[in-house]
């Protein structure tokens, strides 16, 4: 069985994190020490850089990134 570190707290996906609600989710799940993928539709909308932050540039209804 799997277990998890304390200090590890898992993943999150943060659709449409360019809009104002969206980057405020992503500062805070960076801060409580998730890895976040941050999906926008467009590229270099999400002026943001932290190690556990990937961005991924699509629509939703790509469903290859979207998975």
């Amino acid at each position: 069985m799997y277990e998890r570190r304390r200090n590890e707290k898992g993943k999150i996906t943060i659709f449409e994190a360019t809009g104002q609600i969206g980057q405020l989710l992503v500062t805070q799940a960076l801060q409580a020490g998730y890895d976040v993928t941050a999906y926008s539709r467009r590229p270099n909308a999400l002026n943001m850089e932290h190690e556990k932050l990937q961005i991924v540039v699509g629509d939703l209804t790509d469903r290859r990134k979207a998975s």
